[in-house]
């Protein structure tokens, strides 16, 4: 049993440790798409940056061309002009390229191969929309060397140029040419290499030392309530959460502890009741074997000894047997009874009846029972009252009072029924005994019909009949009352409203 209890612990260390590597892999996985994530966006952004800040340093390069020469002389593009500019600035700014475009952005002037030029016509609404915010804006043009998606883009000046107050075309210097590309990816390449994988890995092993730490700190609590859980589920219903921590995970762990204590409750209340109705099946099976076994004697006896019996010894026999049948039908039918009452499926049919006229009915029931006893039985109910009661379900509530009362009071006793007005709206009813009474450790189990109540032992039967009452009293709202003393008798007592006509 020690080995088992060590082994459960040891899986619900382990489970519990499973959930915390678990977290802890998601969170490396987050972790590292994060870091990836910001490496890139940092490493775009910084290149993004450094173009935006180079156009904005030389927009103005395409209006300093225009200064220095005029592209066009008369109707001709002034090549010997544009070929010295060109070159000029190829020497002082090698990244630089120059081109001269017509007013659709058709390249008329290029200082490069011809095979060189992948895109001869450039769009011209990047341009529009550079002159028109005068290189303030971060602008993307088209690059005439451009060869595949990334280089087909660059960053640019550019100035239009009139004659005679005529736009007959644009400077266009592309900031960042080919040679410019090529060699700025080799700087990114490195960079990337050098500066942003070592940035990286700091990071990561940073951040996760540090979330796995925060995991750890924040799934210490949830490894306590998940060990704690295990054990209640393994049959260990004593144990419950003990967190030094407040929170949602507080609440959590004192809500588990709620439901632990109603659980526990119910398990116990589900032991009790069973064990309940194992002595109920036992003391039940006893009862039935009694007139059983007095019945099979006396029809075994009849059998064999027939030709050998009086009449007198036959007919006393017969009786004997009947009596032993109506016990037996009795116990059969208030454990029918019970039941029925207690499947929450019967409803009241209630009607207004005169309760006195009912009480004094059973005085003629009882009266031969209590004559065979020698006890003196009374009934005092003489005022007339209205309730309204389900006629035969109180009836049966009547006859077990009384019955219970007889059948405990010795002879020469006295069995008293009573309905008295207590107020102007109720009335009382109560049968008095003056029979064993019942001990005070005794009182909390004579309406429960899983207990037998000790008292004579000349008396049988299970006191079913006092089940009965209270379920019938409960489906009419009504509390019933008793009060006893052993070895003095008791008293029950229920009181009814009065129905007024």
């Amino acid at each position: 049993m020690a080995i088992h209890s060590t082994k459960n612990k040891m899986n619900n260390k382990i489970n519990a440790n499973k959930f915390y590597w678990t977290i802890s892999a998601v969170f490396l996985v987050v972790l590292l798409f994060l870091a990836f994530a910001y490496t890139f966006i940092t490493l775009e952004g910084s290149e993004k940056f450094y173009l935006e800040t180079r156009q904005k340093l030389y927009k103005d390069v395409a209006a300093q061309v225009l200064e220095e020469v005029h592209p066009f002389t008369n109707a001709e593009v002034n090549v010997e002009g544009m070929k010295k500019i060109m070159a000029h600035h190829m020497k002082v700014n090698p990244s630089a390229e120059v081109y001269l475009l017509d007013t659709n952005g058709k390249v008329l002037m290029y200082d490069a191969k011809p095979n060189e030029i992948k895109t001869p016509v450039v769009h011209t609404s990047y341009i529009k929309e550079f002159i028109a915010a005068k290189g303030e804006l971060f602008i993307i043009g088209d690059n005439p060397k451009g060869y595949c998606s990334k280089t087909r883009e660059a960053i640019f000046s550019a100035a239009p140029v009139y004659q005679n107050n005529q736009l007959r075309g644009y400077v266009y210097v592309i900031l960042a040419g080919l040679g410019y590309n090529d060699y700025s990816e080799f700087i990114y390449n490195s960079f990337f290499v050098q500066v942003g994988i070592e940035s990286f890995i700091i990071t990561l092993v940073f951040s996760l030392v540090i979330g796995l730490l925060v995991i750890w700190y924040l799934t210490k609590n949830l490894r306590v309530i998940s060990e704690e859980v295990n054990h209640f589920a393994e049959g260990d219903f004593s144990t419950r959460i003990q967190l030094n921590s407040k929170g949602e995970l507080s609440k959590l762990a004192s809500t588990i502890n709620e439901m632990a204590d109603t659980i526990s409750k119910n398990i116990e209340q589900i032991r009790s009741v069973e064990k309940l109705r194992k002595e109920l099946v036992a003391n039940v099976s006893h009862d039935l074997r009694t007139p059983i076994a007095v019945v099979r004697g006396y029809v075994e006896t009849l059998l064999m000894k027939e030709q050998n019996l009086s009449e007198e010894e036959k007919a006393k026999y017969i009786h004997a047997i009947l009596a032993s049948t109506q016990k037996l039908e009795k116990l059969v039918s208030d454990l029918f009874e019970l039941t029925r009452l207690e499947s929450d499926q019967i409803s009241l049919h209630k009607e207004v009846i005169n309760f006195s006229e009912l009480v004094n009915a059973q005085k003629q029931k009882f009266d031969l029972l209590a004559q065979q006893k020698k006890i003196n039985f009374s009934v005092k109910a003489n005022d007339c009252v209205y309730v309204v009661v389900d006629v035969a379900m109180m009836d049966r509530v009547l006859q077990n009072l009384i019955d219970n009362a007889i059948k405990y009071t010795p002879e020469q006793g006295n069995v008293a029924v009573k309905v008295e007005l207590i107020e102007a709206e109720k009335v009382r009813f109560s049968v008095s005994d003056s029979g064993i009474g019942i001990a005070d450790d005794q009182l909390a189990f004579v309406f429960d019909r899983y207990k037998k109540v000790d008292g004579n032992e000349n008396t049988s039967g299970q006191g079913l009949g006092l089940a009965i009452v209270k379920r019938v009293l409960d489906l009419h709202k009504v509390v019933v009352h008793l009060v006893s003393e052993k070895g003095k008798g008791s008293t029950f007592s229920f009181e009814l409203p009065i129905e007024k006509n």
